[in-house]
């Protein structure tokens, strides 16, 4: 029987030989143990033609003697030497980018031993795509467990899904042509949050996207993430809905503007503002009537704060038995 460990070394080689260069972009401010994982899972890939590019926004830590433990030419440095945040950040890799393609991973995330692989088999089996995202394991950071199992839906064209929601996620499963990557096509700075949403409605807008439907990255879930962060999590959902309303290649039914206030809706009622959730549920029943979920939540908003948590969590496991038992069905 031939050793497992030189056939995997050498179909690494192969692949490498012939596949084209990522440019990995990791963004990253203050947190060494977890950066220091991020990259271990890049130079883990079975596929090794790719350049690592840490931006450094700001650290007050020394981010280049941290990384020069690996020893790797293949990993550059640029320093923000002011906080610009992570959408400045993405759009710093993308201009230093030397690779056909450009791939991003948080530097609280991870990659699968296979992710660069499948997804560059992925693009060269379809030219057409401008870029493509995987499915990903949520990860609570304290306890290590996996939370949930995200696997999308393979759709080649998702202008009308990402109008409703943001069906891709975290840019960590993310890789795109770098020839795309022009024009107004970068992260909007301006933005705190929904920066990921409004990037991926850009190139959806103008090119076809497709999906990999395979769990190939870890995402972790904790307290410091953006979206623990109430006033930054509301403007930046106002600000993708007002930006829908105002682009003319954009065509949104009634349906999906509701849908857009009953999600800023329940984003109030979450962090405790009951007042202007139950504002934005009336907008949306103004919109369009036909949800049910909007009377529970509608009554549920004059419930005390606490008492309105545990609806909703009951709601929404509900909501999550129902899908399953409809799930069963069809693949019965």
């Amino acid at each position: 029987m031939k050793n497992p460990r030189r056939i995997r070394s050498k179909r690494v080689k192969t692949l490498s030989a012939h596949m084209p260069k990522v440019s990995v972009v990791i963004p990253t401010h203050n947190r060494t143990e977890l950066l220091l994982r991020a990259i271990k899972s890049v130079l883990a890939q079975t596929v090794q033609h790719f350049e690592i590019i840490v931006v450094d926004d700001a650290s007050s830590v020394d981010v280049v003697g941290i990384v020069d433990v690996f020893g790797d030419n293949r990993i550059k440095i640029i320093r923000h030497e002011e906080c610009k945040g992570g959408s400045a950040s993405r759009n710093t890799g993308i201009a230093y980018s030397q690779g056909e393609f450009v791939a991003f991973l948080d530097d609280d995330d991870e990659w699968c031993h296979d992710k660069l692989e499948a997804q560059l088999a992925f693009m060269h089996r379809h030219q057409v795509l401008a870029m493509v995202y995987t499915g990903y394991f949520l990860v609570n950071q304290n306890t290590g467990w996996i939370k949930e199992v995200y696997r999308p839906h393979k759709e080649l064209h998702l202008s009308k899904l990402l109008l409703r929601d943001n069906v891709i996620g975290t840019t960590s499963t993310i890789m795109v042509r770098k020839a795309c990557l022009t024009g107004d096509i970068k992260f909007d700075e301006n933005l705190k949050s929904c920066q990921d949403w409004d990037f991926y409605l850009k190139i959806a807008g103008v090119y076809q996207i497709g999906c990999i439907s395979r769990p190939l990255v870890r995402h972790h879930d904790h307290d410091e993430r953006i979206s623990g962060r109430f006033a930054d999590v509301i403007q930046g959902h106002q600000a993708i809905l007002e930006r829908i309303n105002q682009n003319q290649k954009y065509t949104i039914s009634k349906k999906v503007t509701a849908h857009h206030h009953y999600k800023l809706a329940k984003l109030f009622l979450e962090f405790g503002d009951h007042e202007k959730g139950r504002w934005e549920l009336l907008r949306s029943l103004a919109i369009y009537r036909c949800r049910p979920g909007i009377y529970v939540y509608l009554a549920a908003s004059y419930l005390r704060s606490s008492d309105y948590r545990q609806m909703s969590a009951c709601w929404q496991f509900l909501k999550s038995v129902r899908s399953r038992f409809f799930a069963r069905i069809k693949t019965s």
